[in-house]
């Protein structure tokens, strides 16, 4: 077996992540240099082999007491060589060191491979999610009703969101860092009742929550003014709230795919 090492990336290997990411098979778009550099290297771990070729990599986020592993990635001529499982080993280890006492993940149903592997390092089963794609279009004789507002996140609230819409802690400050927009929608007691991370570069809303499926619309809505001119849709990512899948697909939501979200 050909021996590799596993070290953290730096802007360079941008070429080595963007030749790697579509193995995910998720169609996500590929982050530019500068994107890759700000916002992925320092938590991006490479698996290098004795000739400096990237076998593949690891990106993750620490959030507080939970790092969320956002990307698993093996060369498809380097499987079965223990790379991946070497690189979420090494992510444990640096989440340890920061803090961090739990991990959590997404993989594919039918990805029979990662899900063993995964079940082996002690992850389980939370909950189901899917992908959606929502054209705005469908919004178009959809009129919010006044009793429910939509707010842009101050940063005061984040802990009261992050609790009401049961987030990771420190989950909203990694994303206004990276310039998401964090709206949320309270109802007239001031509940929070939804709130929504978009990327309009994406274009995409990670996570996308609300207290009932009826509410999904509405929070749609309040995104739709800070999508960029040109854009016709935006990808959802439904979060163990199948009911709000329901609802969406019926009003015309096309399923990219689904996904487990597991915890360990």
């Amino acid at each position: 077996m050909t021996a590799f090492s596993v070290r953290t990336a730096t802007a360079a290997d941008h070429a080595a992540y963007a030749r790697l990411c579509p193995e995910l098979g998720v169609d996500d778009p590929i982050a530019t240099p500068e994107r890759f550099a700000a916002e992925m290297a320092e938590t991006t771990l490479v698996a290098v082999g004795e000739a400096g070729e990237a076998l593949g990599y690891s990106f993750y986020q620490p959030m507080q007491s939970t790092a969320y592993v956002r990307h698993v990635v093996t060369a498809p001529e380097a499987r079965r060589r223990g790379v991946a499982r070497a690189l979420l080993e090494a992510v444990a280890t640096r989440a340890r060191e920061s803090g961090c006492e739990s991990w959590c993940l997404n993989v594919e149903p039918k990805n029979a491979a990662a899900r063993a592997l995964y079940e082996g390092l002690g992850f389980e089963l939370v909950y189901h999610s899917q992908v959606q794609r929502f054209a705005w279009a469908l919004l178009e004789h959809h009129h919010p009703p006044l009793e429910e507002h939509a707010w842009l996140v101050d940063p005061s609230a984040d802990e009261a969101v992050e609790k009401a819409m049961r987030l990771e802690a420190g989950q909203l400050a990694l994303g206004r860092a990276a310039g998401r927009v964090l709206m949320m929608l309270e109802d007239p007691d001031k509940e929070v009742v939804g709130m929504a991370q978009f990327d309009p570069a994406f274009p995409g809303a990670y996570p996308f929550r609300v207290a009932r499926p009826e509410l999904a619309l509405d929070l749609l809505h309040a995104l739709r003014s800070h999508a960029r001119t040109g854009d016709s849709w935006l990808q959802l990512c439904i979060e163990g709230q199948p009911e709000v899948a329901a609802l969406l697909r019926e009003r015309g939501a096309e399923v990219r795919f689904d996904m487990m979200h597991l915890r360990g």
